[in-house]
Protein backbone atom coordinates (compact mmCIF):
# COMPACT_ATOMS: atom_id res chain seq x y z
CA UNK A 1 0.00 0.00 0.00
CA UNK A 2 0.87 3.40 -1.26
CA UNK A 3 0.22 7.14 -0.10
CA UNK A 4 0.05 8.92 -3.32
CA UNK A 5 -0.13 12.77 -2.67
CA UNK A 6 -0.73 14.15 -6.59
CA UNK A 7 -0.25 17.30 -8.07
CA UNK A 8 0.48 20.06 -10.51
CA UNK A 9 3.37 22.71 -9.65
CA UNK A 10 2.58 26.02 -9.52
CA UNK A 11 3.38 28.33 -12.71
CA UNK A 12 4.02 31.81 -11.18
CA UNK A 13 6.78 33.08 -9.53
CA UNK A 14 6.88 32.66 -5.59
CA UNK A 15 7.73 35.85 -3.54
CA UNK A 16 9.59 35.22 -0.56
CA UNK A 17 9.26 38.63 1.13
CA UNK A 18 5.14 38.31 0.51
CA UNK A 19 4.18 34.33 1.13
CA UNK A 20 0.76 32.69 1.37
CA UNK A 21 -1.20 31.94 4.21
CA UNK A 22 -2.68 29.21 4.12
CA UNK A 23 -5.95 29.22 6.37
CA UNK A 24 -9.02 26.50 5.92
CA UNK A 25 -12.43 26.19 7.36
CA UNK A 26 -12.76 22.53 6.80
CA UNK A 27 -8.85 21.40 7.74
CA UNK A 28 -7.17 21.94 11.10
CA UNK A 29 -4.49 23.31 9.33
CA UNK A 30 -0.99 23.09 11.81
CA UNK A 31 1.27 26.67 12.16
CA UNK A 32 4.05 25.53 10.61
CA UNK A 33 2.89 28.26 7.32
CA UNK A 34 4.14 25.85 4.54
CA UNK A 35 4.48 27.17 1.15
CA UNK A 36 2.29 24.51 -1.04
CA UNK A 37 -1.20 22.94 0.26
CA UNK A 38 -0.45 19.90 -0.67
CA UNK A 39 2.41 19.82 2.24
CA UNK A 40 -0.18 19.77 5.55
CA UNK A 41 -1.76 16.77 3.86
CA UNK A 42 1.49 14.79 3.70
CA UNK A 43 2.62 16.31 7.71
CA UNK A 44 -0.83 15.07 8.75
CA UNK A 45 -1.09 11.91 6.74
CA UNK A 46 2.84 10.38 6.87
CA UNK A 47 3.97 8.18 9.72
CA UNK A 48 6.87 6.03 10.32
CA UNK A 49 6.61 2.71 7.64
CA UNK A 50 4.70 4.14 4.96
CA UNK A 51 5.67 4.29 1.04
CA UNK A 52 5.13 7.02 0.08
CA UNK A 53 4.98 8.39 -3.60
CA UNK A 54 5.01 12.05 -4.92
CA UNK A 55 3.49 12.66 -7.90
CA UNK A 56 4.16 16.25 -9.83
CA UNK A 57 3.10 17.28 -12.54
CA UNK A 58 5.29 19.83 -13.86
CA UNK A 59 5.60 22.25 -17.11
CA UNK A 60 8.94 22.27 -18.23
CA UNK A 61 9.73 26.07 -18.01
CA UNK A 62 12.05 27.71 -15.38
CA UNK A 63 9.54 28.98 -13.01
CA UNK A 64 7.33 25.60 -12.09
CA UNK A 65 10.44 23.82 -12.13
CA UNK A 66 12.18 25.74 -9.43
CA UNK A 67 8.76 25.73 -7.56
CA UNK A 68 9.10 22.27 -7.98
CA UNK A 69 12.39 22.34 -6.48
CA UNK A 70 11.32 23.83 -3.67
CA UNK A 71 7.82 22.20 -3.12
CA UNK A 72 10.23 19.02 -2.95
CA UNK A 73 12.69 20.30 -0.29
CA UNK A 74 10.24 21.48 1.55
CA UNK A 75 8.41 17.66 1.63
CA UNK A 76 11.88 16.60 2.42
CA UNK A 77 11.89 18.73 5.63
CA UNK A 78 8.79 17.35 6.75
CA UNK A 79 9.45 13.92 6.83
CA UNK A 80 13.28 13.95 7.19
CA UNK A 81 12.74 12.70 10.44
CA UNK A 82 10.19 9.84 9.73
CA UNK A 83 11.22 6.31 8.26
CA UNK A 84 9.85 5.98 5.38
CA UNK A 85 9.92 5.07 1.66
CA UNK A 86 9.65 7.65 -0.55
CA UNK A 87 9.74 8.52 -4.30
CA UNK A 88 9.43 11.89 -5.88
CA UNK A 89 7.93 10.98 -9.55
CA UNK A 90 7.58 13.76 -12.36
CA UNK A 91 4.88 14.17 -14.63
CA UNK A 92 6.60 16.61 -17.77
CA UNK A 93 3.78 19.00 -18.89
CA UNK A 94 4.46 20.12 -22.78
CA UNK A 95 5.24 23.81 -23.50
CA UNK A 96 3.16 23.87 -26.51
CA UNK A 97 -0.33 21.65 -25.98
CA UNK A 98 -3.50 20.68 -28.09
CA UNK A 99 -6.78 18.92 -26.90
CA UNK A 100 -4.92 15.55 -27.03
CA UNK A 101 -2.02 16.64 -24.68
CA UNK A 102 -4.48 16.50 -21.70
CA UNK A 103 -5.35 12.60 -22.90
CA UNK A 104 -2.23 12.11 -22.75
CA UNK A 105 -2.16 13.32 -19.06
CA UNK A 106 -5.04 11.29 -18.29
CA UNK A 107 -3.40 8.14 -19.81
CA UNK A 108 0.41 9.09 -17.58
CA UNK A 109 -1.95 9.83 -14.30
CA UNK A 110 -3.53 6.89 -14.08
CA UNK A 111 -1.32 4.77 -15.59
CA UNK A 112 1.07 6.00 -12.29
CA UNK A 113 -1.66 4.77 -9.52
CA UNK A 114 -1.47 1.45 -8.67
CA UNK A 115 -3.67 -1.30 -6.99
CA UNK A 116 -4.00 -0.56 -3.20
CA UNK A 117 -3.09 2.96 -3.63
CA UNK A 118 -3.88 5.57 -0.82
CA UNK A 119 -4.50 9.32 -2.67
CA UNK A 120 -3.81 12.25 -1.59
CA UNK A 121 -5.03 15.24 -4.49
CA UNK A 122 -4.15 18.97 -4.44
CA UNK A 123 -5.99 20.67 -7.75
CA UNK A 124 -4.86 23.91 -7.01
CA UNK A 125 -2.52 24.65 -9.75
CA UNK A 126 -1.75 24.91 -13.35
CA UNK A 127 -4.29 24.87 -16.06
CA UNK A 128 -7.42 24.00 -15.38
CA UNK A 129 -7.54 21.28 -18.71
CA UNK A 130 -5.06 19.68 -16.58
CA UNK A 131 -6.98 19.79 -13.35
CA UNK A 132 -10.50 18.54 -14.96
CA UNK A 133 -8.51 15.75 -16.87
CA UNK A 134 -6.51 14.89 -13.08
CA UNK A 135 -10.44 14.69 -11.97
CA UNK A 136 -11.16 12.04 -14.54
CA UNK A 137 -8.26 10.27 -14.28
CA UNK A 138 -9.06 9.51 -10.64
CA UNK A 139 -12.47 8.63 -11.24
CA UNK A 140 -11.01 6.10 -13.34
CA UNK A 141 -8.10 4.32 -11.37
CA UNK A 142 -10.74 4.61 -8.52
CA UNK A 143 -13.29 2.49 -10.29
CA UNK A 144 -11.54 0.21 -12.52
CA UNK A 145 -8.85 -0.13 -9.73
CA UNK A 146 -8.33 -2.81 -7.36
CA UNK A 147 -8.34 -1.05 -3.65
CA UNK A 148 -7.90 2.43 -4.72
CA UNK A 149 -9.01 5.07 -2.32
CA UNK A 150 -9.12 8.43 -2.91
CA UNK A 151 -8.73 10.14 0.39
CA UNK A 152 -9.15 13.31 0.37
CA UNK A 153 -9.20 16.35 -2.68
CA UNK A 154 -8.28 19.94 -1.98
CA UNK A 155 -8.20 23.18 -3.84
CA UNK A 156 -6.50 26.49 -2.62
CA UNK A 157 -8.86 29.67 -3.52
CA UNK A 158 -6.95 32.54 -3.52
CA UNK A 159 -8.11 35.89 -1.41
CA UNK A 160 -8.04 39.37 -2.79
CA UNK A 161 -7.22 41.85 0.01
CA UNK A 162 -4.36 44.03 0.65
CA UNK A 163 -1.13 42.80 -1.06
CA UNK A 164 1.28 44.44 0.64
CA UNK A 165 0.20 41.90 3.67
CA UNK A 166 0.80 38.97 1.70
CA UNK A 167 -1.80 36.68 -0.12
CA UNK A 168 -4.76 34.70 2.06
CA UNK A 169 -5.89 31.60 0.46
CA UNK A 170 -8.28 29.29 1.78
CA UNK A 171 -7.80 25.71 1.29
CA UNK A 172 -11.58 23.53 0.34
CA UNK A 173 -12.11 20.06 0.77
CA UNK A 174 -13.38 18.93 -2.76
CA UNK A 175 -13.90 15.17 -1.36
CA UNK A 176 -17.29 15.17 -1.64
CA UNK A 177 -17.49 16.51 -4.91
CA UNK A 178 -15.36 13.34 -5.62
CA UNK A 179 -17.90 11.26 -3.96
CA UNK A 180 -21.11 13.35 -6.15
CA UNK A 181 -19.63 12.22 -9.44
CA UNK A 182 -18.93 8.38 -8.47
CA UNK A 183 -22.65 8.84 -7.53
CA UNK A 184 -23.18 10.30 -11.41
CA UNK A 185 -21.41 8.06 -12.96
CA UNK A 186 -23.04 5.03 -11.46
CA UNK A 187 -26.39 6.73 -12.63
CA UNK A 188 -28.87 4.72 -15.03
CA UNK A 189 -31.56 6.03 -17.36
CA UNK A 190 -34.56 6.11 -15.32
CA UNK A 191 -33.24 7.19 -11.85
CA UNK A 192 -33.40 10.56 -11.66
CA UNK A 193 -36.29 11.03 -9.70
CA UNK A 194 -34.60 8.86 -6.76
CA UNK A 195 -31.62 9.82 -7.20
CA UNK A 196 -32.84 13.25 -6.46
CA UNK A 197 -34.22 12.14 -3.14
CA UNK A 198 -30.78 10.86 -2.35
CA UNK A 199 -29.16 14.36 -2.87
CA UNK A 200 -31.95 16.19 -1.36
CA UNK A 201 -30.75 13.75 2.08
CA UNK A 202 -26.82 14.31 1.28
CA UNK A 203 -26.78 17.66 0.38
CA UNK A 204 -29.10 19.98 3.51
Amino acid sequence: MRKVFLSTSLISKMDPEKPTKYISDDFELNSKNYQFPLSYLIDENVEDGDKVAIITAVTQTETPMQNYETYKQEVLKIVENKNIDIEFIEIKQAIEFDALTFNQFFKEVANLIQDNDIIFTDITFGMKCYSISMFIALAYVTKAGVNVNMDTIIYAQKYSGNREEGITSKIYDLTGLFSLNTLAGNARTGQKKDLDELLDFIID
